[in-house]
Formats: structure tokens, C-alpha cells, sequence
């Protein structure tokens, strides 16, 4: 909207733009100069970044540059859909932090419970450590307890 070209816009987030990011797009910008189609340079970018969000911009670029049109909007508009994007995630966190509480509570709780015991009664606790049926019960008990923490996790996993 400045009036910049794309890689002068480039240069501008090169200069504006934290470290890990900044680097990522000086590169774009120097193998440009160096006379690489601006297209592979992104797209070179988007394999060494690999998220959702610089994929759809790199490909929005390479359509915009393709077909033409006002690049400016179709940025503003993929800003607006990383902005709640990221928005929406927050409020996945926090709807969801109740269950992931559970699920940590839920995994460690035996386990606390049952060192508690046997700090507390060591002869009372011994009889889960004796040879064979009692400690086959007791692996098998730990291993359904990771099995459900992981089934938690697993359903509270909500992508956006």
C-alpha cells in the first residue's frame, strides 16, 4: 500500500521483524538479488518454515503474481485470517484447560497415591511388588493410566 514493490516490502520486514524471521526473509530478499525467480524463493521459504499460515501467504503471492490483482487486499485479508486463527486457538486453550487439568490430575494421581502409601506403610504397600499376579496387575494398571492420559489428550486436540 506504501507504494513499495514486493521486494522492497521484503526488505522493509527484514528490517522491522524480530531475529528468527527476519533472517528467514533476508534470505528470500538475497537470493532474489542474486536472480532467483521470486516465486521458488518463497516457496523455498515455506519448506524451511513449514506452518499453515507463511504456506497460504506464499501461495497467495504466487497466485497474485500469476494472475495479477491487489495483492495489498489479499494480504490484509490472509493478516485477518492468521489474526483469528490465533485468536481462536487462545480460546481453545482456555475452554479446554479445565480437561487438560483433569488429565494430568487424573494420570498422576494413583501413582502420588500410591507412593503416599508406601512411604506411609511399606508391608501394607510391598504386596503389589511381589512376583508374578501382583506386579503384572500393577504394570498393566500404570499402562491404562498412560493409555487414558493419552486418550485425554487426544480428545481435547481440537485443530483450527
Amino acid at each position: 500500500r506504501a507504494g513499495y514493490g514486493l521486494t522492497q516490502s521484503l526488505q522493509v520486514l527484514v528490517d522491522q521483524l524480530p531475529a528468527p524471521a527476519s533472517k528467514e526473509f533476508a534470505r528470500v530478499v538475497n537470493v532474489v538479488s542474486l536472480g532467483m525467480p521470486m516465486q521458488k524463493a518463497l516457496n523455498d521459504l515455506a519448506e524451511r518454515i513449514q506452518t499453515d499460515d507463511v504456506g497460504l501467504m506464499v501461495t497467495a503471492i504466487s497466485v497474485q503474481y500469476q494472475v495479477g490483482g491487489n495483492l495489498a487486499e489479499t494480504l490484509d485479508t490472509i493478516a485477518e485470517t492468521i489474526r483469528s486463527r490465533i485468536r481462536i486457538q487462545r480460546q481453545i486453550q482456555a475452554l479446554t484447560a479445565e480437561e487438560r487439568l483433569t488429565g494430568y490430575i487424573l494420570a498422576a494421581l494413583p501413582t502420588v497415591l500410591g507412593v503416599i502409601l508406601f512411604t506411609m506403610n511399606p508391608d501394607y504397600m510391598s504386596g503389589l511388588f511381589a512376583p508374578g499376579l501382583p506386579r503384572l496387575m500393577c504394570i498393566a494398571a500404570l499402562l491404562l493410566q498412560f493409555i487414558g492420559y493419552l486418550i485425554i489428550r487426544r480428545i481435547i486436540a481440537i485443530e483450527v
